[in-house]
């Protein structure tokens, strides 16, 4: 019987997928998620640490993921990540003989795990799941950039979401390996079709902050008042003051709905129902937001700063605008034959590039060449 080949996923936000109470939070942790299925379904042991002092336990349809206990967050004191955060990552790794670490969001910790890794005959997998990570976007500086840098180069694979963050990386590191590979989805065949008709709300799903740029939302949508805007996220606190300033703007406007935060096992039923999905963001990586729209059809509204390796102009699967008045011009002359098209485009995309098991396995030939 062969023995099943052991991953931990070192994230924090993947745990409340699993576990009573979970409220999940962040494109990362829902790529994070997808992946542990898809390697579980292929036959690997999936584990997900778990701080100490979290005592919350496994829904019932979760217990295929195992759990690792690792250190209690609340004991700080001088110098605790080193004297206690660490070595106990390193007797839990020492302790299940991972074959696999797969980091999420490489930090500045990012190093140290490197390194155990590499005592531990460990396989060290990082992903890059945003753009601020290879370049001085969203307030990151460059003291914190060479960090960064520092525990990523290290590792066996650097697995990367679009070719910006390729180019940026081997720009920094040039012996590195690293890997293209697309964020997976799973795809749901119940919601799993094209659009019959043009119709329904543009949706609106991000957490309030100042990179997701409401003030374009509020823009957008105070210049289509004959469209219903429904909003889904919840701020991040404390807000930034132009983020508040739109969120107050938003307000106002009668044809904007603001929904909260809607839970990923209803995510594609408020998709299903939406004409289609704005973006207004100052950059992304490769939004799953996009992949969980277009499984249900609904052509994407964005901008050239966020069209990941130019997809969604390359494959006619929506809409690419430069500013409001843009966007209200094109789609004031968007006919529904044109609509229904991108609608098939989106659907067939999908199908074929971002299927969670064929990216599995992609994932698992390259970590399993080095």
């Amino acid at each position: 019987m062969t023995k099943k080949r052991k991953i931990l996923f070192y994230q924090d936000q993947t745990l409340d997928f699993f576990v009573e109470g979970g409220i999940p939070l962040g494109g990362s942790a829902i790529e994070s998620f997808v992946w542990m299925k898809s390697l579980h379904e292929l036959g690997f042991k999936v584990y997900q640490f778990q701080k100490s002092s979290d005592n919350r336990i496994l829904k019932n349809d979760m217990l295929w993921i195992n759990i690792v206990k690792t250190y209690d967050d609340r004991i700080r004191r001088k110098w605790y990540w080193y004297w206690y955060r660490l070595p106990i990552v390193f007797f839990v790794l020492l302790r299940y003989r991972f074959d696999y670490l797969y980091t999420a969001i490489p930090t500045w910790e990012t190093y140290y795990y490197g390194r155990l890794c590499k005592i531990l005959g460990i396989k060290h997998i990082v992903r890059i799941a945003s753009d601020n990570i290879t370049s001085r976007r969203d307030g990151i500086n460059q003291a914190e950039i060479d960090l960064i840098f520092k525990g990523i180069s290290s590792a066996d694979v650097i697995s990367v979401q679009n070719v910006f963050q390729q180019k940026s990386i081997k720009k920094r590191i040039p012996s590195s390996n690293v890997v293209l590979i697309y964020n997976p989805i799973v795809i749901d065949k119940f919601f799993f079709k094209p659009k019959d008709k043009m119709g329904g709300y543009i949706a609106w799903v991000a957490n309030f902050r100042d990179v997701k740029n409401m003030a374009l939302l509020y823009e957008i949508a105070s210049k289509l008042p004959s469209d219903r805007f429904k909003i889904a996220g919840q701020p991040l606190i404390p807000l930034e003051p132009e983020t508040e300033d739109s969120l107050k703007k938003l307000k106002t406007l009668c044809n904007v709905d603001f929904l909260g935060r809607i839970e990923q096992s209803e995510i594609l039923s408020f998709y299903r129902g939406a004409k289609f999905l704005l973006n207004t963001s100052k950059f992304e990586g490769f939004s799953n937001t996009f992949l969980e729209a277009m499984i249900t059809g609904t052509p994407i509204l964005t901008t050239p700063k966020v069209n990941p390796d130019e997809i969604i102009s390359k494959f006619d699967l929506g809409v690419i605008y430069s500013n409001a008045e843009d966007l209200t011009a094109y789609l004031a002359n968007l006919s529904e034959s044109a609509y229904l098209q991108k609608s098939v485009n989106c659907v067939k995309y999908v199908g074929t590039k971002h299927d969670h098991i064929a990216l599995g396995k992609k994932l698992i030939d390259i970590i399993s060449e080095k």
